[in-house]
C-alpha cells in the first residue's frame, strides 16, 4: 500500500522544526546584544569595587597575603607595589588572590591578563595600585546563563505555539475529513442531489463541482 504524503504531518514537521529555528536564532539574537552589554556592566562592578576599597587601604597597614589563590577564585583584588629594580611586590591581597601580582607593570585602568580582566587604580603614594579582578570564566558564565534562559524561554514559547497550532489545523482540517464521510454516502444520481453549504470558503468550490458533475451525469443519463 502507498503511503501518501500527510498534510498534517507535513504541517506539524514544518511547525516543529520553525519553533527549534526561532529558539536558536533567538539565543544567538542574544549572545551578539548582551555579549558587550553584560561586559560593560561587569566592568562597571570592578570600577565600583575599586573606588569603594581605596579608602579604607589607604589607612590599612601593610599585609603580606598568607595564602595563594585558589583554582575556583572569581573575585580578587591585590595592592602591588613596584620595588627599586621594578619588581612588582603584593603587599596586600585578598585570600584567594594569586601570590604573584596580576600586572607586571603599573597598569591603571582596565586590561586583560590570563584568566582574568583588571582594573587597576593608584592607591596613596610610592606607586602602589590596586587591582580588582574577575575570572574570565565568571564573566563567560554570566553571558552563558543569559543566552541560556533566554533560549530556554524561546524554546518553551515555540513549543507550545508548536502544540497549540497543531491542534488548530486538526480542527481546520476536521471540515475536510467529514466532506470525505458525506462523500462516501452521496448519491450523485439521486433526484436534486446536493452537498449542502461547504463548511469553510476554501471547500465551496469543491461542493459546486460536485454539484455540477451530478448535474451532468443526471442530464446524460436522462438523455
Amino acid at each position: 500500500m502507498t503511503h501518501l504524503p500527510s498534510v498534517s504531518r507535513r504541517m506539524a514537521l514544518t511547525l516543529l522544526v520553525m519553533a527549534l529555528a526561532s529558539s536558536l536564532a533567538a539565543s544567538a539574537a542574544v549572545w551578539l546584544a548582551v555579549r558587550h552589554e553584560v561586559s560593560e556592566l561587569l566592568d562597571d562592578t570592578l570600577r565600583g569595587a575599586a573606588e569603594a576599597m581605596r579608602p579604607h587601604l589607604l589607612q590599612a597597614p601593610t599585609i603580606e597575603p598568607a595564602s595563594a589563590g585558589t583554582a575556583d577564585a572569581r573575585f580578587v583584588w591585590q595592592v602591588v607595589q613596584q620595588d627599586a629594580d621594578g619588581t612588582p611586590r603584593v603587599l596586600q591581597a585578598s585570600s584567594d588572590a594569586p601570590r604573584s601580582a596580576l600586572c607586571e607593570a603599573p597598569c591603571p585602568g582596565f586590561g586583560d591578563r590570563p584568566g582574568w580582566r583588571v582594573f587597576g587604580s593608584a592607591v596613596g603614594e610610592g606607586g602602589r595600585m590596586l587591582y580588582v579582578a574577575q575570572s574570565r570564566e565568571e564573566q563567560s558564565e554570566a553571558i552563558l546563563e543569559i543566552v541560556m534562559a533566554a533560549a530556554l524561554a524561546t524554546l518553551a514559547v515555540g513549543l507550545l505555539s508548536y502544540v497549540w497550532l497543531r491542534l488548530r489545523v486538526q480542527v481546520e482540517l476536521a471540515p475536510l475529513i467529514r466532506l470525505s464521510a458525506r462523500l462516501e454516502r452521496h448519491d450523485l444520481l439521486a433526484p436534486g442531489a446536493t452537498l449542502g453549504a461547504a463548511e469553510r470558503l476554501e471547500l465551496q468550490p469543491v461542493h459546486e463541482a460536485i454539484d455540477a458533475l451530478a448535474a451532468q451525469l443526471t442530464a446524460r443519463l436522462a438523455n
